[in-house]
């Protein structure tokens, strides 16, 4: 009977915590309403730090590329600040 009463605690523990966990990282790719909310005001540090390295830099703009789980392409622009300014994603 304890050996199921810690099994139960365990379970619904690691429930709570998965449910309360705030989303960061590459699956906020998956969700650009969500990315775009995420990231709005953010430094580039702060991306780099939530998303981790990008996949790739544009050419000429001061901007970022990263892959979705689908392999879509995501564009971040940042401001002359390095502030994010624009979010350019699929959906």
């Amino acid at each position: 009977m304890r050996k199921a009463a810690v099994c139960l605690v365990l379970a619904l523990s690691a429930l709570l915590f998965s449910c309360c966990r705030e989303e960061t990282g590459r699956e906020l790719l998956d969700d650009p309403a969500k990315l775009e909310r995420k990231l709005e005001g953010k430094t580039y540090a702060e991306v780099e730090e939530m998303l981790g390295e990008p996949d790739g830099m544009l050419s000429g703009f001061w901007g970022d590329v990263y892959h979705d789980s689908e392999g879509n392409e995501i564009v971040i622009y940042y401001d002359e600040d390095g502030v994010v300014e624009t979010v350019l994603a699929p959906g």
